[in-house]
């Protein structure tokens, strides 16, 4: 029912699917830095908003927690401490 693969077969499969998959980048002779294809996590709070910041030349894709936007209804009009 399962093909069993032997390493260097696994390795040169998870090779050619990387570099279909991330064309733009695939060429690591530009100096461009080699990251996986995982999708990064997030792990903010349930207050916090999550934003994925993608990938660059210089820097892997990563999650940031960003603190919850301000209602437009309390902009400029702060009388939370009456």
């Amino acid at each position: 029912m399962f093909k069993i693969f032997s390493l260097p077969t696994l390795l040169l499969a998870s090779l050619a699917i990387g570099v279909v998959v991330s064309t733009p980048l695939a060429a690591r002779d530009d100096g461009c830095i080699i990251c996986t294809l995982q999708i990064p996590e997030c792990h903010c709070s349930a207050y916090e908003r999550c934003i994925i910041i993608p990938q660059t030349c210089f820097e892997c894709a990563h999650a940031v927690c960003l603190p919850p936007r301000k209602s437009s209804t309390s902009a400029g009009d702060d009388k939370s401490d009456e």
